[in-house]
């Protein structure tokens, strides 16, 4: 996801630079130069801003997990202790064989 938006901001500063610059009547290499300078700064500035919504995004993600899923761990948990409950009340009735 960073590289993704990293990519379309290095690409949408490339393009605003080339537009403006030669509606300016900027010479042509001029034009150029800004305008990959500014590719390779939003670049770096979109990589940034892009691992911060994946952090962000993953926290959130792991927070609602935690919470939506808690409740279901403490009921699994009642269930263990019931099963356990269970077992220990259970006789065993052992039928003699006659041989």
């Amino acid at each position: 996801m960073a590289r993704r938006i990293g990519a379309v901001l290095g690409f949408f500063a490339f393009g605003t630079t080339c537009f403006l610059g030669l509606a300016a009547g900027n010479p042509t290499e001029t034009t150029l130069t800004r305008a990959i300078k500014a590719l390779f700064a939003f670049f770096a500035l979109g990589l940034a801003v892009g691992w911060i919504a994946n952090r962000v995004v993953e926290e959130y993600t792991a927070s609602e997990h935690r919470r939506l899923f808690s409740e279901v761990e403490k009921i699994e948990t009642q269930l263990k202790a019931l099963e356990a409950e269970d077992k220990e009340d259970e006789v065993e009735i052992l039928v003699p064989v006659d041989g």
